[in-house]
């Protein structure tokens, strides 16, 4: 069947069309809806309790065993190791990004049962926990007293029962819990003079509270075998755990001696409490208690943040009088404004791409084609999404606006040559539409091809990058994929059907139109003498397109690599760090001082819309610390404030550097999250030949001080500790020791480092003037490893070689075999250091770094060259088929060829007009992505296009080439 056929049936061409649509429609209901596709990688924690001992025994005893065994573990990517003087031991694993994380927990848990015997008897007593750790926090719920009758300790039970279970049994919740709970607990306060007269041991009084606080089966009356006549048999039920103070103290430690019956509240006071003090939470300088909710793998975030607010608005029907909740904390905002932001731009994209075809096309009539035919491709490109898969997030939407440009391109290719025909040979609309099925037919298949070509390859990639490659890559390949099926069967049918013949002398449009049309022209007829002129002076041309290839060169090296820009996310983050040995109340107290001046920054309007505080949380380093603390900071929305969340880490970084009772730093988060604790970078100082911490702390004093005095770096700091007070008991005597915490990565001894650049240096740059100083301050035996997002950067750096390595290729190979040539393909791939060379431009002249979006954009800009290229080459190769000379053909095909090319180039660079100038949520992402294809599109369109006939007259000549 040809594709003239669905000229002759239009009613068939338009129910294919609409079953996409319907497609299309349907998938786009069920489509999970995510900031991010799942590109973090996995994370699992292992925690062991081992109370009483100090950091440098957890390290030896506890830490030691478990990282041996740990060390091989598949798809393992690193682990870092947490020992604080609390007796807490935590080890982070990280997993390849991609890797299945439940496969992941299960060889990792096996790897920690053989590590258990190896451990002290307390430790394998009190348990040691391995569980998968959710890197998606959708949102943190406070649960308050607005007339404070209820305590902190209340608000935790009472969230920890009624709120906790209910929202983690909501479709999408992966994990909930509270910060630092306050569970009851029976605390009892033994009196040492009472038990030193009466002979008691702390063993005694906790063997006694064990024996008695259990649950015993007693057994039954009557249970079998009994005597004959026995009539009943009664189960037994003792009272089981005890619940107040009362029943704890009646526990008896001894029967008979001396004293008599010797009690529990004899030697102790015994009061109902916490299990634990060590986080505090409040809000806005309030006690409050925290939720904190994660998202599952693979669900709808808007649909489950939606979800889980619904559930706790109906529980807080039953709250106790004086208890309330607020949600202070919802990055669901932050996904709500930025896919906002992108479907802004898709509909600011579809009209500025309608209105460039009605300039060119004159005709509302004509308009109209391409009207109906790109929501063909891209509603239908949703049940792709559903294919393959994927979900509505960042790179799919963004995917989708670059497609709108792309696919708006073979509905042109068809409309334009409809509209030639009918103009220069006075052919009906439908005997121009079967006419041009067949010129452009296979012009348009060739596009498809390539394009897809240039796509697919990307999918393969690994790692975040190709995983963020992969998003984008698939979703244009589908959209293209149905555009150019749109193109070949409702096109031509819906030009057959809407387009009226016209008189060739009758005035073009308006008056606008015939000026613009006197301008097109004039533009054209300079085009066509500059080809000429090239065409006749090819040592000069070679000239150009060498100097071209050399500034692509030198932009490449001047312009700064980086990996994902920094996101204005609607919050920051405030990291509070206290000298060592402080208490936690301590910490509260200061976190209470600076919380009014965070609430009141800037003045004298503030634009800080909540301060979420927890004491005792230490966000950098992870875990529980008494001299550390976390601030969310939620920002009020985008569009009401005149500071983007960056300048606001500033501001509020000074606001709070009034108070000498601690240290505060405030921090954009990392763009993704998932990916690091803060944005900038983290690296760990590693000591390679030596494990004395306190060696470690001076060369990281050194380097530090080294950081700090380069310009070029900010936020540089640490939470290692060496210097935490505590006694250490040594037979008869008790020295201080000063051993507070000790961290380790990937087997040693380390110090972990956050920092990060100051406006207008990359991430990339940063990277290496770390690496130039540590180079020049450490000493042998101690080295850097970066870790987190760094690490994610170091190890995409390469990425982008392979992605465009296999999209020439595929371009290459694809053209090869439809042209049954293996020389036309080179001219081809010839055109791109040109667009490449237009998105350099651009970029540098912004001062934008050579990101991951950009580089997603190049490979964009890759298949797009390749398609004006072949527009040309196309129509060169049937003129050369003809009879024409090879130079001839060229002229011929640049002439016929140009103002087709130009409108589907103008509504491509139009189409991403939005995203180059793109402000709010989410904005980093799209103007570096739409920069680079904006410039890089114009200058393949007007100067790319000059060399296009060269090429082919150079590669083809009038010679019979060999064939493939």
């Amino acid at each position: 069947m040809s594709w003239e056929f669905f000229v002759r049936r239009p009613i068939f061409a338009s129910v294919l069309s609409l079953i996409i649509v319907l497609a299309g429609l349907l998938a786009f209901k069920v489509l999970p809806v995510a900031q991010y596709p799942q590109i973090a990688p996995p994370v699992a924690t292992i925690t062991v309790s081992y109370l009483g001992a100090s950091a440098e025994t957890l390290i030896k005893t506890v830490a030691a065993p478990i990282e041996e065994e740990i060390n091989g573990t598949d798809y393992l990517l690193y682990y870092s190791s947490n020992a604080s003087s609390t007796g807490l031991l935590t080890i982070n694993v990280t997993f390849e990004p991609g890797a299945d994380p439940d496969l992941c927990i299960i060889n990792l848990t096996n790897r920690v049962k053989i590590a258990e015997s190896r451990l002290p008897d307390d430790a394998r007593r009190l348990g040691v926990i391995v569980k998968k750790r959710s890197n998606d926090i959708l949102m943190a719920l406070s649960v308050i007293s607005r007339d404070g009758t209820r305590d902190s300790i209340y608000l935790s039970n009472y969230a920890s029962i009624n709120l906790v279970d209910e929202i983690k049994r909501v479709p999408g919740v992966g994990d909930a819990g509270v910060f630092g709970a306050r569970d009851y607990s029976m605390r009892v306060w033994l009196q040492p003079d009472k038990m030193s007269r009466l002979g008691v041991t702390t063993g005694d009084v906790t063997q006694a509270i064990r024996a008695t606080n259990n649950q015993y089966a007693a057994g039954r009356l009557g249970q079998e075998p009994t005597p004959d006549g026995q009539a009943f048999s009664i189960p037994i039920i003792t009272a089981g755990r005890l619940s107040t103070p009362e029943e704890f103290g009646e526990i008896i430690i001894r029967s008979g001696g001396p004293a008599g019956t010797l009690r529990l509240r004899d030697v102790a006071r015994l009061e109902l409490g916490a299990q634990s003090y060590e986080q505090q939470a409040t809000l806005d300088g309030k006690t409050a208690v925290g939720i904190r909710v994660f998202l599952a793998p693979g669900a709808n975030a808007l649909d489950v943040a939606d979800a889980v607010k619904a559930k706790v608005a109906l529980i807080s029907k039953r709250f106790p009088a004086g208890v309330d909740y607020e949600i202070p904390f919802d990055t669901t905002r932050f996904v709500k404004a930025s896919i906002s932001e992108v479907e802004h731009t898709l509909f600011e994209a579809g009209i500025l791409v309608v209105l460039v075809v009605f300039l060119f096309l004159g005709s509302w009539r004509a308009t109209l084609i391409p009207m109906l035919a790109v929501p063909v491709s891209l509603i239908g490109t949703f049940a792709g999404l559903w294919l393959f898969g994927f979900g509505i997030n960042t790179l799919t939407l963004f995917a989708m606006v670059i497609a709108i440009g792309i696919v708006v391109d073979d509905a042109i290719v068809m409309l334009e040559n409809v509209e030639r025909l009918m103009h220069e040979k006075g052919m009906s609309p439908f005997d121009a539409a079967i006419a041009s099925v067949r010129e452009v037919g296979g012009a348009i298949i060739a596009i498809v091809l390539v394009l897809v070509s240039v796509f697919l390859p990307v999918a393969f990639l690994g790692g975040i990058a190709g995983a963020l490659y992969r998003q984008f890559a698939i979703t244009v390949a589908v959209a293209v994929v149905i555009s150019g099926f749109v193109a070949l069967t409702l096109t031509p049918a819906l030009c057959a059907l809407i387009l009226r013949p016209r008189d060739a002398e009758a005035p073009h449009g308006n008056r606008f139109l015939r000026w613009f049309e006197a301008r097109f022209n004039s533009v054209a007829a300079w085009h066509g003498r500059t080809v000429r002129w090239l065409l006749g002076h090819p040592k000069a041309a070679l000239g150009i397109f060498l100097a071209i290839l050399a500034a692509n060169v030198v932009l490449i090296r001047l312009i700064p690599r980086g990996f994902i820009p920094s996101e204005d996310q609607g919050y920051v983050l405030g990291v509070v760090s206290l000298p060592d040995g402080a208490s936690v109340s301590r910490t509260r107290a200061y976190m209470a001082e600076i919380v009014p001046e965070i609430m009141a920054t800037p003045a004298p309007k503030s634009e800080v819309f909540h301060a979420f505080a927890i004491s005792g949380f230490d966000l950098i380093g992870g875990g529980e610390k008494t001299n550390a603390g976390t601030i969310f900071v939620p920002l009020i929305p985008w569009d009401e404030r005149k500071h983007s969340a960056e300048e606001l880490s500033g501001m509020l970084t000074g606001a709070v550097a009034k108070s000498s009772k601690g240290f505060c730093f405030v921090v954009n988060p990392p763009p993704i999250r998932g990916i690091g604790s803060a944005g900038g970078f983290e690296f760990y100082l590693q000591a390679r030949d030596d494990d004395d911490p306190a060696k470690l702390g001076k060369v990281l004093d050194g380097l530090l001080a080294a950081l700090r005095q380069n310009s070029k770096l900010t936020g540089i700091n640490t939470f290692y500790r060496t210097t935490v007070p505590q006694y250490s008991a040594d037979v008869d005597q008790v020295r201080a020791a000063t051993l507070g915490q000790i961290e380790r990565y990937q087997g040693f001894v380390a110090a972990r480092v956050i920092g990060g650049s100051i406006p207008g240096v990359s991430s990339s740059e940063a990277l290496r003037i770390v690496e130039e100083i540590a180079a020049e301050n450490l000493p042998p035996g101690y080295e850097l490893d970066w870790t987190a997002q760094a690490l994610q950067e170091k190890r995409s750096a390469s990425s982008a070689i392979p992605a465009f390595s296999m999209a020439l290729l595929m371009v290459f190979l694809i053209l090869a075999a439809l042209y049954e040539k293996w020389s036309l393909p080179v001219g081809v791939i010839l055109t791109v250091p040109f667009a490449l060379l237009g998105a350099l431009v651009a970029i540098f002249v912004r001062g934008s770094a050579n990101d991951i979006y950009f580089q997603i954009g190049l490979v964009t800009l890759i298949g797009l060259a390749a398609k004006n290229a072949i527009l040309i080459v196309e129509f060169a190769v049937k003129a050369r088929d003809a009879g024409k000379s090879a130079a001839e053909a060229a002229v011929e095909a640049a002439r016929i060829r140009f103002r087709p090319l130009v409108m589907t180039s103008m509504a491509f660079v139009l189409g991403v007009v939005p995203l180059v100038i793109a402000a709010g949520a989410g904005a980093g992402a799209r103007r570096s992505m739409g920069t680079g294809v904006f410039g890089g599109m114009l200058f393949d369109t007007f100067v790319a296009t000059l060399f296009i006939p060269l090429f082919f007259k150079v590669l083809t000549g009038d010679r019979k080439e060999p064939r493939a």
